[in-house]
């Protein structure tokens, strides 16, 4: 039976594992950052003094490992079979070694989904394992009363280590005593007056304010969210209890010797049907943004590029228009994508970590250094657990505004993280040293665009912030383009015009792009004498040349605008007139 079970548990490992590591890796990459885990004694201490707490620690400290590559599935995976070793030992005290494949499988398969759940906290499968754990424990216990006893006191104990999962605990033990009515069964009754104790106390005492998170999963989750999913792994734990304890299931144990490899695959039938709906309940857009956003960690702008698909959505389009505008191809390439108007190049201010990570980093590669650690301090507060890369862009913002003694406080909490220390002690070395800051070509350059001209303060309008970083730091293009990008997606044509009267041949603006040769010729279509000398190229006159004939002779095309867009589709005229 240990070899069935080898192959058993093998195959479900090489497929989970396999599934997330393909499927969802830039998932745990995105939820690595949504946690700040000091690896403190103070910190661990704090942690398990509160209900729950252990479950809690252990749970920041293996999301810790999602940070490397495959760790995210490892810890995933490797939780997953432990809940499902537990639940088949657990039913093999009571049932037929050969029928406890399946019931096993249940809490895997009801845990899964909840791995990849953004708002899904790792504690609630910690816990979960935690509690099975003891349950075995319980189980193997001979003696009646005796195993009364530790069902007595297992249920404040893992109240206390891993939180609401002791009602788990003891439902499981009504149940399973109930249908087996062994001596002593009725002791197992006093487990639910334990929890209503429990509950009390949590009110008197101030442990929980709802009910809910005493005696249910819901602890487990945002608490300003509700899920079904989070009974899932409960009610299959249950479930896999009663199945065991069935009369049809427990028969002679000498069944196990007999059974073929074929019950084994038989029982691993649930388990590719889960994975191939899983495969289709797919976000497409959400893990596309997860994925832009691993790049844009890593500053791989062509990656971010080369991953940006046509049915994204709002926030890849911010992601992309950011890669190119740092590749400095923003002028030449936007409309080679389905542009959305300005939200398309600086989304609005949500409130959220997430749009506060995507705003930070725009206005910090803009080199717009007030507005970056701005966005970067509303994300931190916003966040429950802390997020380390928001913690870094204040770092960086804080030490280019010349803030040592704040950079400093924050290099401290994040020296004390595993894997963040070497960073934060990296950037130590420019603490109160002004001509290292200016040295390094990376920082200097933003430094003094910021320190030029009254950049000390998050200034509303941005678009005079754009420009004035522009002259102080023509070096870095990325805020002009963002500035002209600006005007093209608004179609303010004028403004645009003043800025080419003002800077056009300077160091700021030493020479037109494609987009920005077809919003001249947009601008003075009348008067084409005027394009040579406002920067406008042979291929672009040429090309509107084109594009003037083809609204003329196929304007009454049923298909017009499929027409102009199969062969216009990447020009500025075509966003002009088509695009809403």
């Amino acid at each position: 039976m240990k070899a069935k079970s080898f192959l058993f548990w093998g195959i479900v490992c090489c497929c989970l594992l396999g599934f997330l590591q393909v499927r969802y890796r830039f998932y745990f990459y995105y939820v690595e950052q949504l946690q700040l885990f000091p690896f403190t004694w103070d910190y661990c201490l704090e942690t398990c003094r509160q209900p729950g707490g252990l479950a809690c620690w252990l749970a920041g400290f293996l999301l810790q490992f999602y940070h490397f590559p495959g760790g995210g599935a490892l810890v995933s995976t490797g939780l997953l079979l432990v809940a499902g070793v537990f639940m088949q030992r657990i039913c093999r005290q009571t049932a037929s070694p050969a029928y406890c494949f399946l019931p096993a499988l249940l809490p895997v398969l009801a845990l899964f989904p909840l791995h990849l759940d953004v708002n899904y906290r790792l504690q609630g499968t910690v816990a979960f394992c935690l509690m099975s754990g003891a349950f075995l424990l319980y189980t193997r216990v001979p003696a009646p009363r005796w195993r009364m006893v530790a069902g007595w006191v297992s249920v404040p104990v893992l109240f206390g280590l891993a939180g609401p999962v002791a009602a788990l605990f003891a439902g499981g033990v009504v149940v399973r005593e109930v249908l087996l009515r062994e001596k002593g069964w009725q002791g197992c009754l006093l487990l639910p007056i334990e929890m209503v104790l429990i509950l009390y106390f949590s009110f008197r005492f101030s442990w929980q304010p709802e009910y809910r998170m005493v005696v249910l999963p819901d602890f487990y989750y945002e608490p300003l969210l509700k899920s079904s999913k989070i009974y899932w792994a409960w009610g299959a734990f249950l479930c896999s209890i009663l199945s065991a304890c069935l009369p049809a299931m427990r028969k002679d144990k000498r069944v196990s010797e007999r059974v073929g490899f074929g019950l084994v695959v038989a029982s691993l039938l649930p388990l590719f049907a889960f994975l191939v709906w899983m495969k289709n309940q797919e976000n497409g857009v959400w893990m596309k943004n997860m994925e832009l956003d691993y790049y844009a960690r890593g500053e791989q702008w062509d990656k971010m590029i080369a991953g940006y698909t046509a049915n994204s959505d709002i926030r890849a389009l911010n992601w992309l228009n950011l890669a190119l505008a740092c590749r400095g191809e923003l002028g030449d390439k936007m409309f080679h994508y389905p542009q959305r108007g300005k939200n398309g190049l600086l989304p609005e201010w949500d409130s959220t970590v997430p749009g506060a990570i995507v705003l930070s980093e725009i206005c910090y590669q803009m080199g717009d250094l007030s507005s970056a650690q701005k966005f970067a301090f509303e994300g931190y507060v916003s966040s429950v657990d802390g997020n380390p890369r928001l913690l870094q862009r204040l770092i960086q913002t804080n030490i280019l505004t010349g803030a040592y003694a704040v950079a400093e406080k924050y290099i401290r909490i994040l020296e004390q993280t595993l894997f963040y220390r070497q960073w934060a002690t990296e950037w130590r070395k420019y603490l109160y040293r002004d001509d290292r800051v200016e040295q390094e070509p990376s920082l200097g350059g933003k430094r003094r665009a910021w320190s030029k001209g009254g950049l000390y303060a998050v200034y509303p309008d941005l678009l005079k912030v754009w420009e004035q970083l522009a002259v102080n730091n023509p070096a870095c293009p990325v805020a002009f383009q963002y500035l002209s990008g600006y005007h093209l997606l608004c179609r303010s044509l004028n403004r645009f015009d003043e800025l080419h009267q003002k800077y056009y041949h300077t160091k700021v603006w030493s020479s037109l792009s494609v987009h920005q040769q077809e919003a001249v010729v947009a601008l003075y279509q009348k008067t084409p004498r005027v394009w040579p000398g406002k920067g406008v190229g042979m291929k672009v006159e040429q090309r509107y040349g084109a594009f003037d004939q083809d609204m003329n002779t196929k304007h009454g095309y049923v298909n017009f605008r499929d027409v102009m867009s199969d062969a216009y589709g990447d020009t500025y005229w075509f966003y002009l007139l088509f695009k809403k």
